[in-house]
């Protein structure tokens, strides 16, 4: 009797689709978050390596090769020859696929010259035109945010900017076209963290704001943050006017320990301006910010007192100043103005101001929907009902839309109680509640 051996059958991922295989590799490139910057630039080569299939579909995947990593030190070591391959391989292969753009540089001197031969490799680089033209989205970050905290700006030898790396990016333009549109006509985001500009050239060759001219103002940037920034390099007060004058549909503002020391040198609209991210720490005047600042249809406001013990490493000019006061100011200024009659969303992390302070801002804001607290213990009595003398013994409930509120910790689980049971009896809406506490303590209530 013959018997047939059978043959090994061929490898199954031989048969998968294209867009099967082609959606493996983008999960295995830039599905993990925590993935090193070596292996998102190694591995889109290491998948066109194995035949000649899996280099077909990695060649038609652009997206596949969408992190860029520009290391500034090879860069200048080698741009009058070759050396950049990978660089460029990735950049050409990029296509018109949204990219990453990521700078690495030691630290030391800079003068701008390295940031400039960078984005110039882009620019010259990618295919059919100037890439940016395209550009949506510049993220500039310090990885040590720690020498923020000090007054004076660390390493010296750092503060000054020459040049404008963004200049770089379009390469000559005439005054009469840059007067017309600004130079990046797509940009929607920008994050400068921790790393200051000239901030002059910033509003002439980012924003399009010409100088001693008519202003012109960008029409796409929609996100704007800057944070970390020691005091003696953040823009001034027409500096930073200037820049939010040059952004009028600006829907997120993000100032984290930055914007100017002195507030707004006159009135600035921002019509479409849905959220706003504010980090004070003890220098600025936080107050003459937020006057100047028209913002009607704000939605969601986050305040963070973010340096609580650094008097002892801070030097400036008004170190005196304490964070009770600054916060107690705002919500006092924020309250007494109504700055924010559609604010649905609030959060606070560790504002330390008085119960009364709270109350005057909670009265003020009856459209409030969420509440987030952390650190913020007299945030949860100023929502007590109190007295309405209108209305004789009526009870007047703060807050009378609010559907939920956060607390970060249980430490302050028993005036959370009180407050919730005497909002039940001043408002038949607050009468049933939702409570749930997470392992790690936080607490979360819903109404209705």
């Amino acid at each position: 009797m013959n018997y047939r051996v059978p043959q090994p059958s061929r490898c199954y991922i031989r048969n998968l689709p294209m867009e099967i295989l082609s959606e493996i590799f983008m999960l295995a490139v830039h599905g993990t978050p925590r993935k090193s910057l070596r292996s998102v630039m190694m591995m889109p080569h290491a998948f066109a390596s194995v035949n000649l299939h899996w280099r077909k579909v990695a060649l038609c995947n652009h997206s596949l090769w969408s992190s860029l990593i520009i290391d500034l030190q090879k860069v200048i070591r080698n741009q009058t020859g070759g050396g950049l391959t990978l660089l460029t391989t990735m950049i050409t292969r990029s296509g018109r696929s949204s990219v990453d753009i990521i700078i690495r540089a030691a630290q030391g001197r800079m003068s701008g010259t390295e940031e400039i031969i960078a984005l110039q490799i882009l620019n010259e680089r990618r295919t059919e035109g100037s890439s940016a033209l395209r550009l949506e989205s510049i993220k500039l970050v310090r990885t040590n945010d720690y020498l923020s905290r000090f007054w004076l700006f660390c390493p010296r030898m750092m503060k000054m900017v020459e040049g404008s790396m963004f200049a770089a990016l379009i390469g000559p333009t005439s005054q009469d076209a840059l007067a017309q549109s600004p130079p990046l006509p797509k940009l929607r985001d920008i994050t400068l963290y921790g790393v200051h500009l000239d901030w002059t050239n910033f509003l002439h060759y980012t924003l399009g704001a010409t100088p001693n001219q008519s202003r012109t103002v960008s029409h796409s940037i929609q996100s704007l943050e800057l944070s970390h920034h020691s005091g003696e390099v953040r823009p001034t007060s027409d500096e930073f006017t200037g820049i939010l004058e040059a952004c009028p549909r600006l829907r997120n503002l993000v100032l984290r320990k930055s914007g100017p020391l002195a507030g707004l040198s006159r009135q600035v609209s921002l019509p479409l301006l849905e959220k706003l991210y504010y980090g004070y720490s003890c220098v600025g005047d936080d107050v003459e910010l937020f006057s100047g600042l028209h913002a009607p249809n704000l939605i969601k406001l986050t305040l963070n007192s973010e340096s609580p013990n650094l008097s002892s490493i801070t030097y400036s000019p008004t170190q005196d100043d304490g964070e009770d006061d600054k916060a107690d100011s705002i919500l006092k200024y924020c309250a007494t103005h109504l700055l924010f009659p559609r604010l649905q969303e609030l959060s606070c992390y560790h504002i330390n101001a008085p119960v009364n302070t709270f109350a005057l801002f909670m009265n003020a804001i009856p459209t409030l929907l969420h509440l987030s607290l952390c650190g913020t213990p007299n945030a949860i009595p100023a929502l007590l009902p109190v007295q309405n003398p209108l209305a004789g013994i009526a009870l007047r409930v703060p807050c009378p839309a609010l559907e939920s509120i956060y607390m970060s910790s249980n430490s302050h689980k028993d005036s959370l109680i009180i407050t919730l049971k005497e909002r039940s009896k001043g408002s038949s809406r607050f009468a049933e509640w939702q409570y749930e506490e997470m392992w790690g303590g936080d607490i979360t209530v819903f109404f209705g």
